[in-house]
C-alpha cells in the first residue's frame, strides 16, 4: 500500500463480527420438545394450537408467550415468520448459514437468511409472513389483528445481546424513531415465492430515510389497541405480543465503486469508491472487505441461548477459526460505529480474539471443533466520500471467485452508502492453496500453480500449470448453458490425484450427446479436457438457474437435479439448493470426473407417457359390428418404460394391452370392441377422447310367410307379460340409478 498503516494485523475478525452482526444476534427462540430423529423440530403440525390467549384471531398457547416486561410478550418463534424479500435489495451479499439453539431444548434451527441485504430509501419492500417458517399453522393466524412497526435505530446504541434488550430497544423512543407502516388483518393465501407455492401474507415497508430497522409485528390482546406512533414516538395502550420480526438496512444512495474483474494473488486490489449520498467537505467511514465467498458461505454461526426467557444472553460459535488476510486501519475509522483504532491484536491473532475486540462484552464467540481458515481481507479508512482504498491479498490465497462489500457510514454510523460484487483471485504469484479450507503448501518447494484464462468464440479455456496433488483449484467460468433456462457455471472446483498440467474447455454446448430428456433438461455444460479420468480426485459444480423461468415450467429448485454423461450414459449427481440471491437459484454438485453435464429435473430419467391421436375408424355401427379404437403413447420421459393402456366405453374398462416406448419416442396402440347392444357409447384410450359411437339394432329382414305359420311368443297371458314388461323397466331404472350415484340417495 502506499498510505500509512498507523495499524496493521493478520487476522479478520472484525469482517467476520462485520458479518454476523447483519445476523439478528439479538433475538431468542424456543421451541417445544425435542422431535424425533430426522422429523421437523417440534411444533404443531397436524392440529391446532390451543388458544389460551384473546388475540384476535390469532390461536397462540401461553406456553409459546414470553414475558419482556411493560406489557409486552414474544411469541417464541418470532424470530422465523416475518422476512423482507431481497428482491428490491440495492444488492445482496451470500451470508453463512445463520442458526440458533436453545441450550435448555436442545433444539437448533435455521434462521432462514441466505442474503445480506441492503435497500434504498424510497424502495417498496416486501415482507412475507410465513407461519410454517416456525412450524405453526397458517390458518391458525387468519383474519388475526395485526400491526406492523418500523422503528429506525439511532446510530450509537449498544448492540443488544438478549431478545428483552432487542424488544426494549425497537420500543425506546430515546432509541428509535418509529413509523406505524400498517394496520390490518392477516390473510392467509397461497402464492409463489422462490419458484414454489406458499401459504401467508405480505406486507410492503418503505423507508424514506436511511438506516438500520427492526420491523416487528405485533398483534394486540383482546380488545386493547395495541401500539400507536404519532410525530415519531411510540405509545402502548393494553397488552400486546410480538409474533414477527425482522432487520433492514437502509441507505440514501448505492455507492460508485470500480473495481478490478481479476487481481494476482500477493498484490493489493484498489477500489475506487465514491459516496453521493454525504456531503463532499464530510469524513466517511468506508469499509471494505474481500473473501473467498465459497468458503465462507460454506461455514455456519450459531447463536446459542441456555434458556427460554427475555433476558437470556447469547453466545456464538463459528466454523472459521481463523482468517488469512490483511487488516488495515487508517486514520482511527470506525466499525459499525465502534472505535477499533485502539484494539490490541498483535499478531497472529484468532477470530475470537478480534472480533470480542468489536462486541466488547456482547456475549462469547467461539469456534467449532471441524472450523476451518478463511482467506479474506479488510481495510477500514476514515477519509473523504470519493477515495481509492487498497485491499491486501495474500500469496497463499486460493485462486478462484471472491466477493467484496463495500460499506460507508457518517460519524452516527448510518449508512450513506454500500455495494458489493465479485472478483476472481489468479494463483499466478503465490504458492498452491485448497481452495476449501484455505490451507496453503508451507513453502513445500513446488512451484507455484498458475492459471491462464483465454476466450475465444464464446468458449472459455483455462490453462493451468504445476497443478498439486490433491489440492483444490477453482476456476469461474460464467459460462451459460445452452437450453431454455440457461444456467450460469459459475464455479468448477476441481482436484488432481498427482501433479498436472491441464487445459479445461467450458462451454455450453453438448454437441452430439443425447439428452437426459428433451423435455426437462434447461441446459448444459461441456468441460473438455485430456485429463485420464485416474488423475482426477473430484470436482465441484457451483452454478445458478433463473428463478423466473424455473417458475415458468412449473419447476422448484428442489427439484434441479445436475447429470453426468459419461460410459455412454447419463449418471445424477447429488445436488444441493444452497439458496436464492438477487432473482437466481444457487446450486452446488459432486462428480467424480469432467466431461458433459446436463442441468435437469429429479425424475427426468423416468418413464412418463402421454396419451394423444385417439381415434374410432368409424362412430355408427350397427349391434355385433365392431369399432377399431388407436391413438399414440409417448414417452416424454428420460428412460424406456411399458405403458399400460386402458380402452374404456362409458367409463369402463373392456380391455387393455401393455406397449413399450422408448425414451422420447412413441408407439401405436390399437383396440377393436363388439358392441353388444344400441345405444350411444363414449370411448376413450386413457383420459383420451377417441370419440362417441352411435350403435343402432340390426336390420330384420322380411318375413314372407303369414302370421299363423310362424306365431309370436306369448309370455302365458296378458297379466304375466305386463309383470315382466314392469320388472324389466325397474330393473333398467335400477342399473341406470346406480350408474348414475343416485342410488345412495334413496337409501
Amino acid at each position: 500500500m502506499t498510505k500509512q498503516r498507523p495499524f496493521r494485523i493478520k487476522g479478520l475478525g472484525l469482517f467476520l463480527a462485520l458479518l454476523m452482526l447483519a445476523s439478528p444476534v439479538g433475538s431468542s427462540i424456543a421451541f417445544a420438545a425435542p422431535a424425533e430423529t430426522g422429523q421437523p423440530a417440534a411444533g404443531p403440525t397436524n392440529s391446532s394450537l390451543q388458544t389460551t390467549g384473546e388475540f384476535p384471531g390469532i390461536e397462540l398457547d401461553g406456553d409459546e408467550l414470553v414475558d419482556a416486561g411493560d406489557g409486552v410478550s414474544i411469541w417464541d418463534r418470532a424470530i422465523l415468520p416475518l422476512r423482507a424479500d431481497d428482491d428490491a435489495a440495492a444488492h445482496s451479499s451470500p451470508n453463512a448459514e445463520a442458526k440458533v439453539r436453545v441450550e435448555e431444548e436442545g433444539i437448533e434451527r435455521s434462521l432462514n437468511k441466505p442474503t445480506l441485504s441492503v435497500y434504498n430509501t424510497g424502495t417498496a419492500i416486501d415482507l412475507t409472513f410465513l407461519p410454517k417458517r416456525a412450524d405453526a399453522i397458517p390458518d391458525d393466524f387468519h383474519g388475526g389483528e395485526v400491526q406492523l412497526i418500523a422503528a429506525r435505530i439511532d446510530g450509537d446504541q449498544e448492540l443488544p445481546r438478549s431478545q428483552g434488550e432487542l424488544i426494549d430497544l425497537a420500543t425506546d423512543n430515546d432509541a428509535a424513531t418509529f413509523e406505524m407502516v400498517d394496520e390490518t388483518t392477516i390473510d392467509i393465501d397461497t402464492f409463489e415465492l422462490g419458484g414454489a407455492d406458499v401459504e401467508g401474507d405480505t406486507f410492503t415497508f418503505t423507508p424514506d430515510e436511511p438506516g438500520q430497522y427492526v420491523l416487528l409485528l405485533a398483534t394486540p390482546d383482546g380488545d386493547d389497541t395495541g401500539f400507536s406512533v404519532e410525530d415519531g414516538e411510540l405509545s402502548r395502550s393494553g397488552d400486546v405480543t410480538i409474533i414477527g420480526m425482522d432487520a433492514v438496512t437502509v441507505q440514501e444512495d448505492p455507492s460508485d465503486v470500480d473495481a478490478p474483474n481479476t487481481v494476482t494473488r500477493g498484490n493489493n486490489v484498489t477500489f475506487d469508491v465514491d459516496t453521493p449520498g454525504a456531503a463532499d467537505d464530510s469524513l466517511v467511514n468506508h469499509t471494505i472487505v474481500l473473501y473467498d465467498e465459497k468458503t465462507f458461505t460454506e461455514t455456519s454461526t450459531t447463536f446459542t441461548f441456555e434458556t427460554v426467557s427475555a433476558d437470556a444472553d447469547v453466545s456464538v460459535s463459528t466454523d472459521i477459526k481463523s482468517i488469512n488476510g490483511d487488516v488495515y486501519l487508517i486514520n482511527d475509522p470506525s466499525v459499525l460505529n465502534r472505535d477499533v483504532s485502539n484494539s490490541e491484536l498483535a499478531p497472529p491473532v484468532s477470530t475470537t480474539s478480534v472480533a470480542n475486540a468489536i462486541l466488547a462484552d456482547r456475549g462469547d464467540l467461539t469456534v467449532t471443533d471441524d472450523a476451518v481458515q478463511l482467506d479474506a481481507s479488510m481495510t477500514a479508512e476514515r477519509t473523504t466520500p470519493n477515495a481509492k482504498i487498497d485491499v491486501g491479498t495474500a500469496e497463499n490465497w486460493s485462486a478462484g471467485r471472491y466477493h467484496w462489500i463495500h460499506i460507508a457510514t457518517t460519524a452516527d454510523g448510518s449508512v450513506v452508502g454500500s455495494n458489493s460484487g465479485n472478483l476472481t483471485v489468479n494463483n499466478a504469484g503465490g504458492g498452491g492453496n485448497d481452495g476449501r479450507s484455505g490451507r496453503s503448501n508451507n513453502g513445500q518447494g513446488s512451484p507455484p500453480v498458475s492459471i491462464e484464462e483465454r476466450t475465444e468464440n464464446g468458449r472459455t479455456t483455462f490453462v493451468i500449470q504445476n497443478a498439486a496433488a490433491n489440492k483444490t483449484i477453482r476456476v469461474s467460468p460464467g459460462t451459460s448453458g445452452s437450453g431454455p433456462a440457461n444456467p450460469t457455471l459459475t464455479d468448477l472446483d476441481v482436484s488432481f490425484t498427482k501433479d498436472t498440467d491441464a487445459e479445461l474447455g467450458v462451454n455450453g454446448d453438448r454437441g452430439a450427446t443425447p439428452p437426459v430428456n428433451p423435455n426437462a433438461d434447461l441446459g448444459y455444460f461441456n468441460i473438455t479436457h485430456e485429463v485420464p479420468d485416474d488423475d482426477i480426485g473430484g470436482v465441484t459444480f457451483s452454478f445458478t438457474v433463473d428463478a423466473d423461468r424455473l417458475s415458468d415450467r412449473g419447476v422448484t429448485p428442489e427439484d434441479i437435479m445436475l447429470y453426468r454423461y459419461h460410459d455412454g450414459e447419463w449418471t445424477a449427481l447429488e445436488t444441493r439448493h444452497l439458496g436464492t440471491a438477487d432473482g437466481v437459484h444457487q446450486f452446488e454438485a459432486d462428480s467424480p470426473g469432467l466431461s458433459v453435464f446436463a442441468v435437469s429435473t429429479r425424475n427426468a430419467q423416468t418413464a412418463t407417457f402421454e396419451v394423444s391421436e385417439a381415434s374410432l375408424d368409424t362412430d355408427s355401427v350397427e349391434v355385433g359390428d365392431s369399432v377399431e379404437v388407436t391413438a399414440t403413447v409417448e414417452n416424454t420421459g428420460g428412460s424406456e418404460g411399458t405403458y399400460t393402456a386402458e380402452l374404456l366405453v362409458d367409463g369402463e374398462t373392456v380391455d387393455q394391452q401393455d406397449v413399450t416406448v422408448p425414451a422420447g419416442e412413441s408407439e401405436p396402440v390399437s383396440f377393436t370392441h363388439t358392441f353388444d347392444e344400441a345405444g350411444s357409447y363414449d370411448v376413450t384410450i386413457g383420459d383420451t377422447a377417441a370419440g362417441t359411437v352411435e350403435v343402432t339394432a340390426a336390420d330384420t329382414p322380411t318375413d314372407t310367410a303369414t302370421a299363423t305359420e310362424t306365431p309370436v311368443p306369448f309370455l302365458g297371458g296378458g297379466s304375466s307379460a305386463i309383470i315382466v314388461l314392469v320388472l324389466l323397466v325397474f330393473a333398467g331404472a335400477v342399473a341406470l340409478l346406480y350408474r348414475s350415484g343416485r342410488l345412495d340417495d334413496l337409501k
